[in-house]
């Protein structure tokens, strides 16, 4: 157990009764104070003590997070026995350039059997974020100590991705999926090759001619219909990352929407550039591992190492590189 802020204070405030305990003419309203507080600091070791006495915690493995938004983690407590009170999950990440690590955290006031709660993640920016310690803890009862508990099981690293090239920026007022068809131009199937194959709740980026408005007024929230078939022979695009930071950073985002309309579409996708020569989709590498690659890709020198070599009718990313 740690001391808290408010501890160090009320420390320094129990000294102080007892040096005036000591060095004052009447003592018996400092010996009354010193007493309820002497009794107080007992307490709080005693019951700070079991505060997570049967106390199970397990943080999920967090997802891929898109930079500059928000995503939950979720966090399951399970008191073992009896009720748990002030219960805390916190989640420390290493951030370049910060002297401080980024804290969040979860909390249940009054925990009794199972409960779940969130740890929110927000406003990070592209990059791959280490996990320096998961803990729960709690202040109960007096807020004067805290006792800590490590988790081991625990994500050990956030991966935050590019924000995709979506309406209003590079598409010219158009949809997101118009964007990415006229990048792919005739490399992508047309939805005539294509059948629909269900429905799932719209995300950012979704093109308004893929909302399916009957199902949406009847589940009273925006739901798109997908599409299955027309994987042809795949797509391909080329990263060039021998460009500056800002130009990577417009590349990097083009292509994350090249990967979520590849995931979405069922298609194959192919990705060469330095250190990478993989195709993503059914019976490939999962798409995962591309948003990993573009969380952590870094600009090559202008001398350096070119990527794989592929036909000159593949798209090229940065595209105002391409276009030079």
């Amino acid at each position: 157990m740690k001391l808290t802020l408010f501890g160090v204070r009320s420390l320094v405030f129990y000294a102080t009764v007892v040096v005036a305990y000591v060095s004052a003419p009447y003592v018996n309203l400092f010996f009354l104070l010193l007493a309820f507080l002497t009794l107080l600091w007992i307490l709080s070791f005693a019951w700070g003590a079991s505060s997570l006495r049967g106390l199970s915690v397990q943080v999920d493995d967090a997802p891929a997070i898109m930079a500059d938004s928000a995503e939950i983690i979720p966090v399951r407590f399970h008191a073992q026995r009896g009720r748990l009170f002030d219960v805390n999950a916190s989640l420390e990440l290493v951030v370049p350039d910060q002297k401080k690590p980024l804290r969040a955290s979860a909390c249940v006031p009054v925990l009794e059997g199972r409960k779940r709660a969130p740890i929110e993640l927000s406003g990070l920016s592209r990059g791959l974020y280490e996990v320096k310690r998961v803990d729960a803890w709690s202040t109960y009862p007096f807020g004067l100590l805290r006792r800590r508990q490590p988790l081991t099981d625990a994500p050990r690293e956030i991966v935050v991705y590019p924000t995709p090239t979506t309406v209003g920026d590079a598409s010219g007022g158009r949809t997101a999926e118009d964007f990415v068809r006229d990048m792919l131009g005739s490399n992508v199937s047309g939805e005539g090759d294509m059948q629909p194959s269900g429905l799932r709740d719209r995300r950012d980026g979704d093109s308004l001619r893929s909302i399916h408005w009957r199902a949406s007024a009847r589940r009273g929230k925006l739901v798109v219909l997908e599409w299955e078939g027309g994987g042809g022979e795949g797509l391909e695009v080329v990263l060039d990352r021998r460009c500056s930071p800002e130009a990577l950073e417009e590349a990097l985002s083009d292509l994350c929407a090249l990967v979520q309309y590849a995931r979405e579409a069922k298609e194959v996708l192919a990705i060469r550039s330095q250190d990478l020569n993989v195709s993503f989709g059914e019976g490939h590498e999962p798409f995962d591992r591309a948003l990993y690659f573009m969380a952590e890709a870094q600009p090559v020198p202008a001398d350096g190492q070119a990527p794989p070599s592929t036909s000159p009718t593949v798209l090229r990313l940065p595209r105002r590189a391409a276009s030079a």
